[in-house]
């Protein structure tokens, strides 16, 4: 885990700033509905932020929209459950969680986990860049 941080750390950097910008996107328009989704080839995460700016829903994609190469198996799905994403099934879409992001190093910590979820849950080679969606 230690290693995939360390190799992908301009990732964890470029989203610590993009979450940071997502809400005070929000704080600036909060009738807005400001997301941001971050593709790494099939897998993506995305984030919509509360009217409030203060917390996220982190959504990870459903095995539902991924390739049947791509898709997890039950252990993987039990690591996201384990990282406090509810499944589909109780979701609705895809496997969601919220996290608050108020103070400083709860973006870096969102970021850490969405560069564990799409490399090693969803297994992304390590190469695979990284893209960005938004909209405020």
């Amino acid at each position: 885990m230690a290693s995939l941080l360390t190799a992908r750390s301009p990732d964890v950097a470029r989203l610590t700033k993009e979450l940071e910008d997502l809400m005070r996107r929000q704080a600036e328009n909060p009738d807005g509905n400001c997301y941001l989704i971050v593709n790494a080839g099939d897998p993506y995460v995305q984030f919509v932020s509360d009217p409030e700016g203060k917390n996220v829903s982190f959504e990870a994609i459903a095995n539902e929209f991924l390739p049947p190469e791509r898709r997890l198996d039950q252990e993987r799905i039990a690591a996201l459950v384990a990282l406090g994403f509810e499944p589909p099934e109780a979701t609705g879409v895809n496997f969601l969680t919220y996290r608050d992001l108020v103070e400083d190093g709860d973006f870096a910590d969102v970021a850490a986990m969405s560069i564990l979820v799409l490399f090693e849950i969803y297994g992304t080679p390590l190469d695979e860049p990284l893209t960005y969606e938004r909209e405020s």
